[in-house]
């Protein structure tokens, strides 16, 4: 297996035949090199016999910039591939290490589901960290064994402690995507979209000990035309954050980058999203269900009931997932009496009249247990029954919303 050995003043290093660019020390889940001890779950559970782990050749070399990168979902995954590619052209700057968040396994019999930003370390021999505790002293040792010159989080998930802060040379830099102070926490792209608003932006910032709260090196504004979906915003801004930091880099290194305090008196807040939050009423206007659908069907997911029915007869009630919506008309016109849903003149949509008069198309749609469709595929499925959004009574319909919920009605 091992082409050559090469003794250096320390540790020495074994290049093979599979991975020339690469380090190998393996054998099990965990090994120490160079005193740094670096997790593989994922290569654990493929090939339980022949783990091994990778790091780059280049990673631990006293010249050059090096960088700690901390993110866990695609839009963070994204970021990091953007720093590789840079750092491609950049040769004296380099990704020592990623920490990210450790493998899920949302049901016991399925092996655990590592994240986006651990593949992508994983593809290009990065050494990963997954730590459970990031006050837990063993880790923050490694860390500070590991000298990095600055650390840039994007969508991390954990909240960091200050004897963590305190170990990039150069501090550690966040990719937050709002115009903070506006929507500090967790899920500011999906609030932000909630609320409709027609601008947002990222933010560049350096962390403290405080939610979102540290001085602000950079912001770029970002207009929005009201069909954006989260998922693809949060990616673009991510992108764009990236691209931020790349052009501030050097100020941040040489200590005389320009920062401004954030306004405490203009705070708000994004909470983390609730499961339930997804559920769609057609009593409210349409703009708000399609706001609702932009912000959270990739990421909790959107859902209504509808019923199915052959004549005059209600064959089914069922729950139908909304993945994508188009907005049709949003001025008020009250239509109490209107639940058919009907393919809209373009048949690309299903048209719902909401309570008011306001309307949507639906345009991505997916039944329980199966994939999703366009809105005529859906239709032609159909066999020509009626369906019609589910009847509520108006007046209590408020306080039926939680029972009515397809979180709440088996179906």
């Amino acid at each position: 297996m091992y082409r050559s050995l090469l003794f250096l003043s320390g540790p020495f290093i074994l290049y093979t035949k599979q991975y020339p660019q690469c380090v190998v020390v393996g054998g099990s889940y965990c090994r120490h090199w160079m005193g740094r001890q670096f997790s593989f779950p994922c290569l654990r559970n493929k090939h339980r016999s022949t783990t091994i782990l990778l790091a780059n050749r280049n990673c631990h070399t006293k010249q050059g910039t090096r960088i700690l990168f901390l993110g866990t979902p695609h839009c963070a995954a994204v970021s990091l591939q953007r720093w590789l590619q840079w750092s491609q052209q950049n040769p004296l700057v380099q990704i020592a290490a990623v920490i990210t968040q450790p493998a899920n396994a949302r049901h016991p019999s399925r092996n655990a589901k590592c994240s986006p930003v651990y593949e992508i370390a994983t593809q290009h021999q990065i050494p990963v960290w997954t730590p459970e505790n990031l006050k837990d002293t063993s880790f923050l040792s490694q860390v500070t064994q590991l000298a990095p010159d600055i650390a840039i989080t994007a969508a991390y998930g954990k909240w960091l402690p200050d004897a963590f802060l305190k170990i990039p040379k150069h501090g550690v830099v966040n990719i937050h995507p709002s115009l903070l102070p506006k929507f500090r926490g967790a899920a500011p792209v999906q609030r932000a979209l909630l609320q409709g608003v027609t601008e947002t932006g990222v933010s560049i910032l350096f962390t403290v000990s405080k939610m979102d709260a540290g001085p602000i090196i950079a912001q770029e504004k970002v207009v929005l035309h009201g069909d954006e979906m989260a998922g693809p915003l949060l990616t673009d801004l991510f992108l764009r954050g990236t691209d931020l930091i790349m052009s501030h880099l050097e100020s941040i290194l040489q200590g005389t980058v320009k920062t401004w305090d954030q306004k405490e008196e203009e705070a708000t807040y994004a909470p983390k999203l609730k499961k339930e939050e997804g559920w769609l009423s057609f009593h409210e206007n349409a703009v708000v269900v399609h706001n609702k659908v932009r912000a959270l069907s990739d990421s909790i997911g959107t859902f209504a009931n509808f019923h199915i029915r052959q004549g005059d007869q209600v064959t089914v009630l069922s729950r139908l997932k909304i993945h994508k919506t188009r907005l049709v008309r949003r001025d008020s016109v009250f239509a109490l009496g209107i639940h058919q849903v009907v393919l809209n003149p373009e048949k690309d949509g299903l048209r719902v009249t909401c309570d008011d008069g306001s309307q949507l198309d639906i345009l991505e749609i997916q039944p329980s247990g199966k994939r999703v469709m366009n809105a005529r595929e859906f239709y032609n499925g159909l066999q020509k029954k009626n369906i019609e959004r589910e009847k509520v009574d108006w007046i209590h319909q408020s306080t039926r919303d939680k029972d009515l919920s397809p979180f709440n009605t088996t179906l």
